[in-house]
């Protein structure tokens, strides 16, 4: 497996994989929560020694490269998965409206998990485009490049862990309708097909949920929550 580069440039300064993984983890997200005391770190603009100890980047990027950097330390953190459960000033894949309701949620519930995944990609996605004048054509449908495929995936708003086997695949809602149903559902299937063996819950958040919505919903076994 290709190693991401950010991981990769800690590695290439003398880090073990684990070691230059946490730190990544800890000073992206501390300082991404703008927790008080910790300042903010950009691997990019201080490469860190095997000590911890930042030293200065021999040139200061220009503007577009450290906006490109910045998203690649973004990407890092979304492929490496879980933050500790809480609160973040942003969630990453989550709307304002969904990212209210679920900070509504952390904060009632501060120790209802211990840690959270956010936009997990589940699933094998679309290898063909099929449209309906290559049907009408006789003509065999497009296959798509594999960076293509990556984009429809289909992405969980929440997994959290209670524990390494209990799980729970959570869709945020502002207003829960219909689809939430439907979207958990298939969320929770193709997290299990991923991640064989542990005990799964479908669960949705939302600030208010339509009345038959939330019967049906119970019915087939997912867990509604109001906040």
């Amino acid at each position: 497996m290709q190693e991401h580069p950010s991981v990769a440039t800690l590695i290439a300064g003398g880090w073990d994989r684990g070691a230059a993984i946490a730190w990544i983890k800890q000073h992206w997200d501390s300082g991404y929560r703008g927790d008080p005391g910790v300042p903010f770190l950009n691997p990019y603009d201080f490469y860190p020694t095997q000590t911890g100890a930042p030293t200065p980047a021999p040139q200061a990027p220009p503007v577009l490269v450290a906006r490109a950097a910045q998203n690649e330390v973004k990407q890092a953190i979304n492929e490496l998965g879980r933050f500790d459960y809480g609160n973040l000033l942003k969630f990453p894949h989550l709307s304002k409206t969904d990212t209210k309701v679920w900070r509504q949620y952390v904060f009632t519930h501060p120790n209802a998990y211990l840690w959270a995944d956010y936009d997990e990609t589940v699933g094998l996605g679309r290898t063909q485009m099929v449209r309906v004048h290559d049907h009408d054509a006789g003509r065999p449908p497009d296959t798509i490049s594999a960076g293509q495929t990556k984009l429809t995936l289909l992405r969980i708003d929440v997994t959290a862990f209670r524990s390494e086997t209990d799980v729970d695949i959570i869709e945020v809602k502002g207003r829960a309708m219909p689809g939430a149903v439907g979207e958990v559902l298939i969320y929770t299937r193709l997290w299990t097909e991923k991640h064989p063996g542990a005990t799964v819950r479908p669960v949705i958040i939302a600030d208010s949920v339509h009345p038959d919505v939330h019967r049906v919903a119970e019915s087939y076994g997912i867990i509604v929550i109001i906040v």
